[in-house]
């Protein structure tokens, strides 16, 4: 069996701190080795609770990722 490639997914929010949880509980269920995949949110300045609620979901899952753009239009 051919060895599975890595995947990063790539994902621009800006505040979404209503929908962020359920977007990665959806994302983390995908069925595929959470050691082959990355998650990559790229905020675009949010001024909710959003990079609040992503750094606590990265203190389980080494594999969230955050970029931010400050002054992002």
């Amino acid at each position: 069996m051919a060895e599975l490639p890595f995947v990063t997914i790539i994902n621009p929010i800006r505040n979404v701190e209503r929908t962020i949880d359920t977007n990665l509980k959806y994302l983390l269920d995908i069925d595929y080795p959470k050691d082959k995949m990355e998650i990559v949110f790229g905020d675009g300045g949010s001024t909710d609770k959003t990079i609040e609620i992503i750094r606590n979901w990265q203190s389980k899952y080494d594999l969230i990722k955050v970029v931010i753009v400050p002054n992002s239009k």
